[in-house]
Formats: C-alpha cells, sequence, structure tokens
C-alpha cells in the first residue's frame, strides 16, 4: 500500500484535500492505527505462547487432530455403509 501511495504522489503530484474533507477522513487514519497496532500486539502474543510451548506438544496435538479426523471419516463411512449399503437392498428387494 505504502508503494502504490509513493508512486502516487511521485508520478501524479500530491493532491492537497480541502479541510473539510480532510476532517472527515481523519477517522480512516486513526481506524487504521488502531487495527495496525492491535494486529502488531496479537502477533506479538501469539509469537510469544507459540515460543513458550514445547514442540513435542504441538507435534501431538497436530497428530491428535489428525487421527479425530480420520476417525470421523471412519465413522462416516461405516454409517454411510450402514444406510446405504448392500444389505439395504437384500431387505427391500429394490436396487436404487
Amino acid at each position: 500500500m505504502l508503494e502504490v501511495t509513493v508512486w502516487f504522489n511521485t508520478n501524479l503530484g500530491a493532491v492537497q484535500l480541502p479541510a473539510p474533507v480532510s476532517r472527515s477522513l481523519s477517522w480512516v487514519q486513526s481506524a487504521r492505527a488502531l487495527v495496525s497496532l492491535l494486529g502488531s500486539t496479537a502477533g506479538d502474543v501469539g509469537a510469544t505462547l507459540l515460543h513458550r510451548i514445547p514442540p513435542l506438544w504441538l507435534y501431538g496435538g497436530i497428530v491428535g487432530v489428525l487421527a479425530l479426523y480420520a476417525l470421523l471419516v471412519g465413522v462416516g463411512a461405516a454409517a454411510y455403509r450402514t444406510l446405504y449399503g448392500p444389505s439395504l437392498t437384500r431387505i427391500t428387494g429394490r436396487s436404487r
């Protein structure tokens, strides 16, 4: 974003906005500064927490999540097979 602003100011010449427009847009700069501050603070806190957790716990958590996902896929396959498997065709005598 900064490069675009510099390019516009260099190539097109800086344009001064009238005071009423400039004042009405000042909240945009304040909001941008606040979001930037919150983002950097959250990033710092996240990085600090991530560095304090032992790597073995992180790897174990990843393996645990993958195992639970595999379990979910297996339960879904078993439920599908139970509900729509070949036994349903034998019981009703109809094929899909």
